[in-house]
């Protein structure tokens, strides 16, 4: 059986991927909206320290390690534009989100044609194997082919051999009647299914 491909790797599909873009999107319109009414000098710290918060539990949650050298210098450059004021006003979080996005997109595709490219490769043993296989499942179908074959030769025989004994001893038992009765003639052959329940003399006509 022909080894199966493993399974392509898509850790942020398209649906998660404009999931992430619009918070990212939404916490940033938040933000300039609340600078723009000077009340997000606090506020904005705070929505900043939540939103990388979920960021790194979505990360996990989708088997993305955020420590990767590209992906953690892309969330402290966003996070430390998002606590400079004045730079806190450019959308920093959807400009990261959309790096991040465009990282692990890189690195799932990278993976794939790996598996891909190995797995070609063995695509010549593994066709070895399976013809391989196959002539040791036809070995032994012959195998037992012949042993059946075999198996029926021997009962063909053992039989011929018991119906030979019958025979003989029919042969034997009509010489004997005949020597204690010469006048009653028996008939030295018989039908076969008649052997076993013995021969009966034929009377002549008077």
């Amino acid at each position: 059986m022909e080894e199966e491909l493993p399974k392509e790797r898509k850790r942020i599909p398209n649906v998660f991927a404009a999931g992430y873009i619009l918070t990212a999107g939404f916490c940033d319109l938040i933000e300039i909206v609340l600078d723009l009414l000077l009340v997000g000098i606090f506020i904005n710290r705070c929505i900043t320290i939540l939103y990388n918060i979920g960021v790194f539990l979505f990360f996990t949650f989708r088997g993305i390690s955020p420590w990767h050298t590209k992906k953690l210098a892309n969330n402290a450059i966003g996070f430390i534009i998002e606590f400079i004021p004045i730079l806190d006003i450019l959308p920093a979080k959807t400009v990261t989100a959309i790096i991040n996005i465009m990282i692990v997109r890189n690195e799932d595709r990278a993976y794939n044609d790996k598996i891909k490219e190995e797995h070609n490769k063995n695509q010549p043993i593994l066709k070895k194997q399976m013809l391989e296989n196959q002539r040791r499942e036809q070995r032994t179908v012959l195998v037992q082919q012949r042993e059946l074959q075999r198996v029926r030769r021997t009962a063909d025989l053992e039989e011929e051999r018991q119906q030979k004994e019958m025979d003989e001893e029919n042969d034997a038992a009509i010489r004997e009647k005949q020597v204690l009765d010469p006048s009653a003639p028996y008939h030295t052959a018989a039908p076969r299914d008649l052997q076993n329940i013995g021969y009966r003399p034929i009377r002549k006509a008077a």
